[in-house]
């Protein structure tokens, strides 16, 4: 699994130096990756993701951190998950609504298990 973040690799490696984490942690300042995978930036939706407890739950997240972590980069942008096959080619992307909305887990599963999905290959 990978995780991508709009930050300089100086800064990830502060945040994560004596952290354990499900994903490895990518560097991408230029915002390259977010451009060519089409991810979204929105104010609107931001400000929706408070109302869907974003911020209450982003404050309890940074508190179990050892280090402080300073974002960088756009404070509009949404995340996306994608789900990549043996090949390569990604075959699920689930473009996030607000802050903290990811592709159900069971969908996930399903992908591994080679089963039917329900979610639509793109969910916008």
């Amino acid at each position: 699994m990978l995780a991508i973040y709009e930050s300089n690799s100086e800064n990830l490696k502060r945040f994560s130096h004596n952290e354990s984490f499900y994903a490895r942690l990518i560097a991408n300042p230029e915002y390259e990756l977010y451009s060519k995978y089409e991810i979204e930036q929105s104010t609107l939706k931001i400000l929706y993701s408070m109302y869907k407890g974003a911020y209450a739950k982003g404050k309890i997240g940074r508190s179990k951190f050892k280090q402080n972590f300073c974002p960088e980069g756009r404070n509009d942008t949404l995340g996306g998950d994608f789900l990549i096959d043996e090949e390569g080619y990604i075959r699920y992307a689930y473009y996030n609504q607000y802050l903290g909305d990811h592709m159900p887990t069971g969908e996930i599963i399903k992908f591994i298990k080679n089963e039917k999905m329900t979610t639509n290959k793109t969910s916008c």
